[in-house]
C-alpha cells in the first residue's frame, strides 16, 4: 500500500512540476481588426509568465524563430502548421532563458517571460498580404510585433525596470531590426538591451557565394537593408550578438548553393570536422572571417 500511496504522490508532485512549466497561448487584443494576423489570417498572439518578487518589474521577450518561406508556395506549405498559422499553437513549456526554475535559469526566472510566436514567415517585419492562386497570403510580421508590444505595455512593461528583445534564427534577426524601434516604445524604463542569437545572417561580400545569399534573401524581401549588417552600426541600444563561428544552418544553407551541395559529405564535415576536405575547411573560415569582420 505504501509503494502505491508513493507513486500517487509521485505522480501529483510531477503533475505539479509540469503544470507550473506550461504556459498557454495568450491571442494579441483585438488582432483581427488590426491585422495583427498569422499567414492564414488567424489571431497571432504570445505566451506569457507574469513576474513576481524582485523580477516583477522586469520584462524578458523571446522572439520564436522559424526561417522564412521564399516564395508563394513554399508560404502555403506552411499554412497548416504553427508556422503560418494560430489554430497550431498548444501550450508551451518555458525552458532555458525562460524557465521558472531558479537553478536552471537563476537571472530570469522571475522576470515577466514572454514566448512570441512566429508565424509570418518574415522575421515579424512585412504589412501586406497576397491574394493570388490558393490561399490568400497575410504577411503581418510588423502589426503582429507591434500589437505583442502593446498587449504588454498594457500589463506594465511601460513603467518596468528592465526590459529585453531577445530571439533566435528568423527571430534573431528580427531583433536587431527592432531594436531601436523596440526602445524608442519604452521611455520610460531603466534599462533597455537586446540579444539576438543565431541572427546574424549576412551576404558577405568577400565570402564565397555572395551573390547566392543576395538572390535568395532578395526572394524573400527586397530591402537590401535585410541584412543586418548594413545597420547594425547604426543601432543605439545595447545590443548582443550570439552567433556561432561555424554556424551549422548558415554554412549548410546560405553559404554553398544547392547546386554544388553535396549533403552527405557536408553533414559528416558539420558533424565532424576531422572529416571536412581543406576546400570545406577553407570555406568555414572564410565565413567566419567574414562574421567577424563585421561585427567586431
Amino acid at each position: 500500500m505504501w509503494k502505491l500511496h508513493c507513486m500517487i504522490i509521485c505522480l501529483m508532485a510531477a503533475c505539479l512540476l509540469a503544470s507550473s512549466f506550461n504556459v498557454s497561448f495568450t491571442e494579441v487584443a483585438n488582432a483581427t481588426q488590426r491585422r495583427a494576423v498569422c499567414m492564414d489570417g488567424s489571431p497571432a498572439g504570445y505566451y506569457y509568465s507574469a513576474g513576481s518578487g524582485d523580477g516583477a518589474k522586469n520584462w524578458l521577450l523571446f522572439l520564436m524563430g522559424g526561417g522564412w518561406c521564399d516564395n508563394v508556395d513554399d508560404c502555403q506549405s506552411k499554412l497548416n502548421q504553427s508556422l503560418g498559422s494560430s489554430k497550431f499553437m498548444p501550450s508551451k513549456t518555458f525552458s532555458e532563458v525562460l524557465s521558472p526554475n531558479s537553478q536552471i535559469n537563476p537571472d530570469f526566472y522571475n522576470w515577466n517571460r514572454i514566448f512570441v510566436a512566429y508565424c509570418d514567415q518574415s522575421s515579424f517585419l512585412g504589412d501586406t498580404e497576397f491574394d493570388g492562386q490558393g490561399p490568400r497570403l497575410q504577411f503581418r510580421g510588423s502589426r503582429i510585433f507591434d500589437a505583442v508590444v502593446d498587449d504588454l505595455l498594457a500589463k506594465g512593461m511601460g513603467v518596468g525596470e528592465n526590459a529585453i528583445l531577445s530571439g533566435i534564427s528568423a527571430g534573431g534577426l528580427a531583433t536587431i531590426l527592432h531594436c531601436d524601434g523596440f526602445r524608442a516604445r519604452l521611455p520610460d524604463v531603466g534599462r533597455v538591451k537586446c540579444l539576438s542569437d543565431g541572427g546574424f545572417f549576412f551576404r558577405g561580400e568577400n565570402v564565397l557565394n555572395a551573390d547566392y545569399r543576395e538572390k535568395y534573401f532578395a526572394s524573400v524581401i527586397t530591402l537590401h537593408c535585410f541584412f543586418p549588417e548594413n545597420l547594425v552600426r547604426d543601432i543605439q541600444t545595447p545590443i548582443f550578438i550570439l552567433d556561432s563561428a561555424f554556424d551549422a544552418y548558415q554554412v549548410r544553407f546560405r553559404l554553398v548553393p544547392p547546386s554544388s551541395y553535396d549533403r552527405i559529405r557536408w553533414d559528416l564535415c558539420l558533424g565532424n570536422i576531422s572529416t571536412c576536405t581543406s576546400t570545406d575547411k577553407q570555406l568555414i573560415t572564410e565565413h567566419t572571417r567574414g562574421l567577424c569582420k563585421l561585427v567586431l
